[in-house]
């Protein structure tokens, strides 16, 4: 009865480190490091040796006479089985638990339509690039765009094609920027772009190639009558840079504002302060029967 009560905690001590491993391979896939999914390997590698050796420890003590005493061992194998199940069902647990609060907390930053960063997150960034800025005696600047005749394309398209046009143009806009700069939506057809260790001369040429982008791309959507439309949109953009004199975000984001509507009482599809050497050629404005939004 022993002998039988021994192999059978050290075969169940298996069972659950067999188990554990699926629970690992899982901790492998959801890993967001190289590192970690190498550490999760080789506690995997370990559980496997474990398995082993509970095993080998069966098959050599399986026509043994085992006292009650000699139980110690089996028990000892089962109990340290359901304490790595225990810890790696945790880790599991832990794992799931980090990316849903990673997931919420890039929810409460993220603009839902735009998926680019909402106005909350871009008020606090602006904060800590601004006071970082001023620590490091390093230059930072915003380009602040507005689509133009926006309202237009909402009239004449309607809310859901102007909505399309926003989702579009942010991954425009996203995919025209550095690595270093930060994207998000100001609000309604306004979008903040911060560039940190960027003098306002080489932002401005950063929203020159962003305008350029975007009078360049044909946006897809769907209009009230369901039908596919191909609209033309252009941008106009303001740009400041923080200065000594100004000693509060909303110096900045006004500078930026007030250059924006300078930018558009100049055409529109433009940038202000325009570059010291254009090379672009403002589009004219063109008429919404012809396929494309005003300009």
């Amino acid at each position: 009865m022993s002998t039988f009560l021994s192999n059978g905690l050290v075969f169940a001590g298996a069972l659950i480190l067999a188990a554990s491993l699926g629970v690992l391979q899982r901790l492998q896939a959801t890993s967001p490091t190289a590192t970690l999914r190498r550490r999760w390997r080789l506690l995997s590698g370990m559980v496997l040796f474990f398995i082993v050796g509970y095993l080998v420890y069966a098959l050599i003590m399986g026509d043994e006479n085992v006292r009650t005493a000699g139980l110690i061992v089996p028990s000892v194998f089962f109990v340290g089985a359901c304490f790595v199940w225990l810890a790696v069902r945790l880790a599991w647990q832990m794992s799931q638990t980090l990316v849903r609060v990673d997931l919420l907390e890039k929810e409460s930053v993220t603009d839902p339509l735009t998926r680019v960063h909402n106005r909350r997150y871009l008020d606090q960034r602006l904060g800590m690039e601004i006071a970082r800025a001023r620590h490091s005696r390093s230059p930072l600047s915003i380009l602040l765009l507005d689509i133009d005749y926006f309202k237009e394309l909402n009239d004449r398209y309607g809310h859901p094609a102007g909505d399309q046009v926003l989702d579009q143009l942010a991954q425009v806009i996203s995919s025209s920027v550095r690595a270093t700069d930060v994207v998000g939506r100001y609000g309604g057809e306004e979008f903040l772009i911060l560039a940190p260790n960027t003098p306002l001369s080489d932002a401005v040429l950063l929203a020159e190639r962003i305008c350029e982008a975007i009078a360049a791309r044909r946006f897809s959507t769907v209009d009230m009558q369901g039908q596919l439309q191909e609209i033309c949109v252009t941008a106009s953009i303001g740009v400041a840079a923080l200065e000594q004199t100004m000693h509060e975000a909303q110096q900045l984001i006004r500078t930026a504002d007030q250059r924006l509507y300078q930018a558009k009482g100049q055409g529109r599809n433009r940038v202000f302060p325009p570059p010291a050497q254009p090379g672009r050629v403002t589009l004219p404005r063109e008429n919404l029967s012809e396929g494309c939004a005003l300009r």
